[in-house]
């Protein structure tokens, strides 16, 4: 199949819109236009408006193909079965899509397309979540919700425990995109197959069984971001009331991204601090220069005894990204225990962390305080605990020479 020319974007708040064709056409294959407007047009829109798309993007390998500008286009199983299930009867309908409506292929094309994604979502009328196939269990929890007068006056059998404990475990909610798409979306909605009711509704059904034990932490990640969304409407007004850049990356921390610099860039729109220029978005950058200047950027803004006990991976953890420093955490990894936690907390003590600083090339982090001597011999605790780690005994002399001489 030949790869689909996109036309060259040439506004500087200038995005695509897919024109999604209605069912009645007589060709069984998906029909859409793609074409260009600008995101001041729809700012001060009565009239005409977009919805933006939010979903998981799948399997790249499993694939369906689309009619756009008449060219055949492969997209994703989770984008078609999308559109298709958000094609209107009769109508044209106006939607935005990252995978169709960004030239996935033109990095700079991407980084300025992605630095729009803020404004993207919150000028779009709405905000569709697409959540994937309609199942017994979320078909009866939608439809009872959309049949509620009273949002609050809910059934609780065990059913509509069952609709809600489907949709909150599906891999939407692990996304680190969905984060910036749900909080900054005017009119949120959730759709399974072709079922669909405002995000209100789901939050206000699910406050309730909040703390019914199996749904406890799948619902964890459905009320932080309520929580936001509520919080994101009141900063609108004030700055300082969104969360700091910091916070949002280190909770999500381990999330799935196609991409692994977008633990990074998902979170700038939505962040209180002003944009630092070594963050700008860069898909040309490699993931792991992103990962120093974001760390050098929490060294001379914000208090770093955080960042440092995330790094949770030793230098021997063949999850770790390679060639990172070691004091620069691995964002893209989930692995679990906090070695460098253990390690900043005993050997740091009360010292003051005011002394530090980091140096960009060669990347190395150095830390001021007083020389007291030189670890000679370990300690059976400690060398247990970093054989457990998966230290070798030359990695742990050199371990522990290189946390005597930073630390003292």
């Amino acid at each position: 199949m030949a790869k689909f020319r996109y036309d060259e974007i040439r506004d500087g708040d200038g995005i695509r819109l897919i024109m999604l064709h209605p069912r009645r056409s007589q060709s069984p294959q998906l029909q859409c236009s793609l074409i260009h407007t600008t995101l001041s047009k729809y700012e001060n829109e009565l009239i005409d408006h977009y919805t933006a798309l939010s979903y998981v993007w799948g399997d790249s390998k499993k694939t369906c193909t689309v009619s756009v500008n008449n060219q055949d286009v492969d997209v994703t199983a989770n984008l078609y079965a999308a559109l298709k299930d958000l094609q209107d009867e009769n109508r044209v309908s106006f939607l935005w899509a990252d995978a169709l409506c960004i030239n996935q292929a033109d990095l700079d094309e991407k980084g300025r397309q992605v630095a729009l994604m803020g404004r993207i979502y919150a000028s779009a009328q709405h905000t569709v979540i697409y959540m994937g196939d309609l199942t017994p269990a979320s078909e009866a929890l939608l439809k009872h919700l959309s049949l509620c007068s009273d949002r609050r006056e809910d059934s609780s059998d065990d059913a509509m425990k069952d609709g809600v404990r489907d949709i909150l475990e599906r891999p939407w909610f692990y996304r680190v995109w969905v984060f910036q798409e749900l909080v900054l979306s005017r009119d949120p909605w959730i759709q399974c197959g072709r079922l669909r009711v405002r995000w209100n509704q789901l939050y206000d059904h699910m406050k309730p069984r909040s703390e019914a034990p199996m749904l406890r932490k799948a619902s964890n990640s459905f009320r932080q971001m309520h929580e936001a969304h509520v919080k994101y409407k009141e900063s609108l007004l004030s700055i300082d009331k969104r969360p700091k850049l910091g916070d949002l990356v280190a909770t999500h921390k381990g999330f799935g991204a196609a991409d692994p610099r977008d633990m990074i860039y998902a979170f700038l729109g939505v962040a209180s601090e002003v944009l630092d220029p070594d963050l700008a978005i860069d898909y040309k950058k490699s993931c792991v220069d992103l990962y120093i200047d974001f760390a050098c950027c929490a060294i001379r803004y914000h208090d770093y005894s955080r960042l440092l006990s995330l790094v949770s991976e030793s230098l021997s953890n063949q999850q770790r990204m390679p060639d990172l420093p070691s004091w620069v955490p691995d964002w893209s990894s989930s692995s679990g225990q906090n070695s460098t936690e253990y390690i900043s907390r005993k050997a740091l003590g009360s010292q003051n962390w005011e002394h530090y600083v980091a140096i960009r090339e060669p990347p190395v982090l150095a830390f001021g305080g007083q020389e007291k001597g030189v670890i000679r011999t370990l300690r059976a605790r400690g060398s247990e605990f970093f054989r457990s780690m998966g230290f070798s005994t030359s990695e742990l002399v050199k371990l522990h020479i290189e946390r005597a001489s930073f630390f003292g």
